[in-house]
C-alpha cells in the first residue's frame, strides 16, 4: 500500500469537496464548469480512495469521521458508504452522534450512492438531538427521499429550524402530509418556517402559501422567498411592486434579484436605467434576463484591474435564493446599448425573457444548464412549482444526476404550467 499516494487522494478530495460546494453558489460557474472542473477532479480522487480498499478505510477514513475538518469528514463518509467491500453505514451513523462536523458528515451521506443509508437515517432519527434531526431531514430532502413517518413525529414542533427542514423534506412525501405541514409553517412566527412553507406550499399547490407572498413583502421581515415567488409566478403588474423595493436599502439587493428573474419588459427597462446611471449592482439581474455575461456588462475599475468583476457570495445552505453579492466594475455602456438596440424591437410588453430568449419550458431548462450556479436554485424551484413537484432538480446533487432530472423535465412537458401561479394554485 502506497500510503503517501492514498493520503494525497484523501487531502486533494477534501480540498476539492469544499471547492465544489463553493462552485455550486458561484456567480461565474456554469453547470458544465462544475462538471468538468472541481467535480471531475474530485471524483477521480474519490475513486483513488476506493481503490485503496478496506485497509485505507480502517486506517484513514474511519478515524477522520469524528475530529477532522469538514472536507475530510465529508470525503471519508462518501468513500466509506461507496465501498463495495464492507457496509460502513453503522460506523458512519455512530460517528454522527459524536462528530464535531455533523453537517459535513451528512453532506457526505447526501451524495452517497448507498440507497440503504436512507433507511438507517430514518431508524436512527429519534436518537439524534434537534439540530442533527434538522440536518437529517435536509439530507433526505437533498436525496429526494420520502422522510415518511419522521414528518409526522415533528409536525407539532415549535423549533423553527426543525420545522423548516421538515417542510423542505415534505415536498417528497404524500400530499396530505405536505399540506398539513405547510399550514403549520404559515402559522409559525419565524421567517425560516414561513419561507419553507411558502416554498413547499407553492410546489404542492397550496393557494394560501401563494397568497401569503404579497403580504410578506408588504409587512413581514426577510421576504426573499416571497420575492422569488412573485417574480417567477406573478403577472406583469408585479414589476412596480418589485421596483418599489429599490428605494429600501434593506431590500434593494433582493429587489434587483427579483427584477432579473421576472424577465418582464418593464423590469428590463428599469435595470437598464440603473445601468445607464452607472450602477454595477444591476448587472447580475440584467445578465440573467439578457444572456450577456458579467464580463461583457462590467469592466474592472482602474484600481481593481487585477480583481474579478464580481465577489463570490458565501454559500447559503439549503436556501432557494443566494444572498446578495457585491459587484465591482465600470458599466460597459456600449455593450448595453448595442444589445438593447438589437433586442428591443423583438420584445413584447406582456412577454417574459430569460437569458435572451422568450421564457418557456425550453428556455428554463436551458437556463438551468447555462445560468450561473448561484442563479440555479431559484430556477430549479420554479421548475418544481410549474410541474407540481414532478420534476425537482437538486442544485447540490452530482451534476450527472441534475442532468438526468433535466432530461426528465423535457419528457414531462405535458405537466408544465406556463401561466401565473395563481391559475394553478388550487388547494
Amino acid at each position: 500500500m502506497l500510503w503517501d499516494v492514498v493520503e494525497e487522494h484523501f487531502q486533494e478530495a477534501a480540498f476539492l469537496w469544499i471547492q465544489r460546494e463553493r462552485s455550486l453558489r458561484a456567480p461565474d460557474q456554469l453547470l458544465a464548469d462544475i462538471a468538468e472542473g472541481d467535480e471531475h477532479r474530485l471524483v477521480a480522487h474519490l475513486e483513488g480512495l476506493l481503490h485503496a480498499g478496506p485497509r485505507a478505510a480502517e486506517r484513514l477514513l474511519v478515524p477522520a469521521l469524528r475530529e477532522s475538518q469538514a472536507g475530510e469528514v465529508a470525503v471519508a463518509v462518501f468513500a466509506l458508504l461507496a465501498s463495495e467491500a464492507r457496509d460502513w453505514t453503522e460506523a458512519v451513523l455512530a460517528a454522527l452522534r459524536e462528530t464535531e462536523q455533523p453537517a459535513a458528515l451528512l453532506g457526505g451521506v447526501a451524495l452517497s450512492p448507498r440507497a440503504a443509508v436512507e433507511v438507517a437515517l430514518r431508524e436512527g432519527f429519534p436518537m439524534f438531538d434537534t439540530p442533527v434531526q434538522a440536518l437529517v431531514l435536509e439530507t433526505l430532502a437533498l436525496r429526494r427521499a420520502d422522510a415518511g413517518g419522521l414528518l409526522a413525529s415533528v409536525r407539532t414542533t415549535s423549533e423553527p429550524a426543525l420545522l423548516a427542514a421538515a417542510l423542505r423534506a415534505a415536498r417528497f412525501t404524500d400530499r396530505a402530509t405536505a399540506l398539513d405541514l405547510v399550514g403549520r409553517g404559515l402559522a409559525h412566527g419565524h421567517p425560516a418556517a414561513r419561507d419553507a412553507a411558502i416554498a413547499t406550499g407553492c410546489i404542492v399547490g397550496h393557494r394560501e402559501a401563494w397568497l401569503r407572498c404579497r403580504r410578506v413583502i408588504e409587512a413581514e421581515p426577510l421576504p426573499r422567498q416571497a420575492l422569488l415567488a412573485l417574480a417567477a409566478g406573478g403577472e406583469v403588474a408585479v414589476v412596480p411592486l418589485l421596483g418599489g423595493l429599490l428605494a429600501r436599502p434593506d431590500l434593494r439587493a433582493e429587489g434587483l434579484w427579483a427584477l432579473g428573474l421576472s424577465g418582464r419588459l418593464a423590469a428590463i427597462e428599469l435595470l437598464l436605467s440603473l445601468m445607464r446611471e452607472g450602477d454595477p449592482a444591476a448587472a447580475e439581474p440584467l445578465a440573467l434576463v439578457s444572456g450577456l455575461s458579467l464580463e461583457k456588462l462590467l469592466a474592472p475599475s482602474e484600481d481593481e484591474a487585477e480583481d474579478d468583476a464580481s465577489v463570490e457570495a458565501e454559500p447559503d445552505d439549503g436556501a432557494v435564493l443566494p444572498g446578495p453579492v457585491a459587484l465591482k466594475g465600470t458599466v460597459r455602456f456600449e455593450v448595453i446599448e448595442g444589445w438593447w438596440k438589437a433586442t428591443r424591437p423583438h420584445l413584447s410588453a406582456g412577454g417574459r425573457y430569460l437569458l435572451g430568449r422568450p421564457w418557456s419550458l425550453e428556455s428554463l431548462l436551458a437556463a438551468l444548464e447555462e445560468a450561473p450556479a448561484r442563479r440555479r436554485p431559484g430556477l430549479a424551484w420554479e421548475l418544481a412549482v410549474r410541474t407540481r413537484g414532478a420534476v425537482q432538480v437538486e442544485p447540490r446533487a452530482w451534476t450527472w444526476e441534475q442532468r438526468d432530472s433535466l432530461h426528465a423535465a423535457a419528457r414531462a412537458a405535458t405537466r408544465f404550467q406556463a401561466g401565473p401561479f395563481a391559475r394553478f394554485m388550487s388547494t
